[in-house]
């Protein structure tokens, strides 16, 4: 988590600013996003979410509040491009490139990272509150709309370019089953 705090987040003056990185070539030192399937700076959203998620949790078992600032920072650049979504878009896109902002791949289903970010930064009053509860209703009632509905639960891997939503991944399924687990009432049809 330090060496990503140090080494795996994007310029500030990017249009998906102060963001991790989850993807780089092996070997590399400084995480700027591009591998065998993916460019400079692109970022791969659930990843990052993910990370956010990790980094208020290293947060409240050690105290550092480098690790705050990452995750609010985090959720922070998530609540801000939150779009609706239907049934060919999620809410954020799968890949984007961060410098530019240009969506690389458009549809992920993988948000249980994103959702236990949001819910971990509303309980504990961290950050800005208001929009955290609005992006995580967004991303709620997609999840609700589409993806339980629909069945595509869709995400990728670092190292294969996709784009679309036939990409069916049991890893995101399963993601968002520990998610209900904890969060029995996300669900009313449940």
């Amino acid at each position: 988590m330090d060496y990503s705090l140090d080494h795996a987040t994007t310029p500030s003056n990017f249009a998906w600013p102060n963001f991790p990185i989850g993807t780089a070539n092996a070997g590399v030192t400084e995480m700027q996003g591009a591998n065998v399937a993916w460019s400079q700076w692109d970022v791969l959203i659930d990843l990052a979410s993910d990370m956010g998620m990790s980094f208020y949790k290293m947060y409240l078992i050690y105290g550092d509040a480098r690790y705050r600032t990452a995750a609010i920072n985090t959720a922070d650049v998530l609540a801000s491009k939150i779009q609706p979504g239907n049934a060919n878009n999620s809410p954020w896109p799968y890949v984007v490139n961060a410098s530019s902002g240009a969506t690389k791949s458009k549809y992920c289903a993988n948000w249980a990272g994103a959702l236990t970010l949001f819910d971990l930064l509303i309980n504990h009053s961290e950050g800005n509150v208001s929009a955290y509860i609005t992006a995580r209703q967004t991303l709620k009632t997609w999840i609700l709309q589409y993806p339980m509905q629909n069945g595509n639960w869709v995400d990728g891997h670092s190292d294969n370019r996709i784009d679309g939503n036939t990409n069916w991944s049991n890893t995101c399924k399963s993601n968002m089953n520990l998610y209900l687990l904890d969060n029995p009432d996300f669900d009313p049809n449940l």
